[in-house]
């Protein structure tokens, strides 16, 4: 009996073999993780993004260090529109709640030269 060749196989979608990889790997987690970050900066703008950064996710909640408490302020305010916004943006779907905590930002931070869906 004769084999199918490989070439008329379906092809995969690149996604689809990067996700498996990933998985394998151990790394996809941190991937998503990644990517929900990169939603959160991309949906503040510069502004924002002077003094705040995404810190962590954990189990849908990021946790963002703001420069200090009149900032915690401002951003509660605008939460749900920064949460929706957030929530539009690819790797941000993830993201359920945020939090915002008082920390050192990092000025030269590697939010500040990966924001690519601006």
């Amino acid at each position: 009996m004769r084999r199918k060749s490989s070439m008329f196989q379906q092809p995969l979608m690149v996604k689809s073999i990067l996700t498996d990889k990933l998985r394998r790997l151990g790394l996809l987690k941190e991937v998503n993780q990644h990517q929900a970050m990169l939603a959160f900066v991309n949906a503040c703008g510069p502004m924002l993004r002077k003094h705040a950064t995404p810190d962590r996710i954990d189990r849908g909640t990021l946790y963002v260090k703001v420069a200090h408490s009149a900032w915690i302020q401002e951003m509660t305010c605008m939460k749900p529109e920064l949460l929706l916004k957030t929530q539009s943006l690819p790797g941000g779907e993830q993201v359920r709640d945020l939090r915002f905590l008082i920390g050192d930002i990092d000025k030269s931070s590697e939010w500040e030269t990966e924001t690519s869906l601006e």
